[in-house]
């Protein structure tokens, strides 16, 4: 327990730091969970994006089904890095998994396979 006062001041701070950080990085969990969830059950408009270009090339505004989750994951994941959830380069590598999920999705029903065999990366 601390006695001098700049320290229990501390202890407030970070419990303070500790509280936001943890409710920031579970939402970055929880948009990247709803990403892979919409990759696994896709819809027909998702699957009607069949040129991953379609994805990346599109406004929030316009945005729908899949277009939508994978823009406010991508924003999640961009503001966790400023706000110093997660390093940049972890930031990268998230994003860059995420995207090689959608293009899979993307080009095994462009194959005429099914979408639910994505492999687990």
């Amino acid at each position: 327990m601390p006695n001098k006062a700049s320290a229990i001041k501390r202890v407030r701070q970070t419990e303070r730091r500790n509280a936001v950080n943890r409710r920031n990085r579970s939402r970055l969990r929880t948009f990247i969970k709803k990403l892979r969830a919409a990759l696994r059950k896709p819809t027909a408009e998702d699957l009607a994006l069949v040129e991953p270009k379609k994805l990346s090339g599109v406004k929030r505004k316009t945005a729908t089904g899949l277009q939508k989750v994978y823009l406010d994951a991508i924003s999640v994941i961009d503001k966790s890095v400023q706000k110093g959830i997660i390093h940049r380069n972890t930031a990268a590598r998230y994003k860059s998994r995420l995207w090689h999920r959608i293009t899979t999705v993307l080009n095994q029903h462009k194959a005429g396979g099914t979408a639910s065999s994505t492999p687990s990366a």
